[in-house]
């Protein structure tokens, strides 16, 4: 009875492990690749990264030329505004609402001076008070 069930458990075995390696052997060397939709043809493109040190290396040379508060903003999801392509979405704009409320000038200029009750206005929906601010 061993026997049998030492033999079940074999060929088991093999054929599990001569699936896995039927279908890892048939994925392409490039599954890691990166591809965008072409809004213009409707395709999809690869994307070419460039190594860590490079990308970092560039996000380094940006940082020198924002203020410590764009940065900070940016961090929080509400910077580059000026680099926006089309109409601001809600989501964003209660985002950027949301890093103003932490910002002591912001609030200042949105004369809402408490950040609890800016952050409780935002979250109630009503962020243009401090849209209006951070413009």
């Amino acid at each position: 009875m061993n026997k049998v069930l030492s033999s079940n458990n074999n060929r088991r075995a093999f054929i599990s492990t001569s699936i896995a390696t039927a279908f890892f052997t048939a994925i392409p060397n490039n599954a890691q690749a990166r591809y965008v939709l072409n809004e213009e043809t409707g395709e999809y493109d690869e994307v070419q990264e460039e190594d860590w040190k490079t990308e970092w290396g560039k996000r380094a040379e940006k940082a020198k030329g924002m203020t410590k508060e764009d940065i900070f903003l940016a961090a929080q999801g509400a910077g580059n505004t000026e680099l926006r392509e089309g109409e601001e979405s809600e989501a964003s704009k209660k985002r950027r609402a949301f890093a103003g409320c932490r910002n002591d000038g912001f609030r200042q200029k949105s004369n809402v001076t408490n950040e609890k009750e800016c952050t409780k206005r935002v979250m109630g929906g009503d962020y243009q008070f401090m849209i209006d601010a951070m413009n």
